[in-house]
């Protein structure tokens, strides 16, 4: 249960997905294979494309270690709660942390989209493994 007497469901695993397919009737998915998409192909962009010089070098985001003593204070405090809830810090976390703010945000937008939905966890599941065939993104 949450601090604001909220209860929150625990994640689905991959076994329960499975059961509630199984439930349900199969859903037919081909996995890793390319989806075909409406229009001309996009043609890959190559770095000659672009204005950059071929020899400038690329721009890297700092990560922000929640151990770092000269850390903007409230970005250490962000991803305290990263690592207590997820048992790391996450990159990602660690590059948005350059702006706490943001990261805030972030926190608080993924909080809301995982636990604050009415979708049992089965169902969110599910969701997610959709949305990651139908985008070619595989996890």
């Amino acid at each position: 249960m949450e601090a604001s007497g909220r209860l929150v469901a625990p994640a689905a695993s991959k076994a329960d997905v499975a059961e509630h397919l199984g439930q349900a009737g199969s859903i037919p998915v081909r996995l890793r294979q390319p989806v075909a998409r409406p229009g001309p192909a996009p043609r890959p962009r190559r770095r000659e494309d672009t204005d950059v010089p071929q020899e400038a070098p690329l721009a890297r985001i700092p990560l922000v270690s929640g151990d770092d003593p000269d850390a903007d204070p409230k970005a250490r405090a962000l991803l305290a709660r990263v690592k207590e809830s997820r048992g790391r810090e996450v990159n990602v976390y660690r590059g948005i942390a350059n702006h706490p703010e943001i990261l805030e945000a972030v926190l608080q937008l993924g909080q809301v989209a995982y636990f604050g939905n009415s979708l049992p966890p089965v169902e969110r599941e599910l969701a997610y493994y959709t949305s990651a065939v139908t985008n070619d993104c595989f996890y």
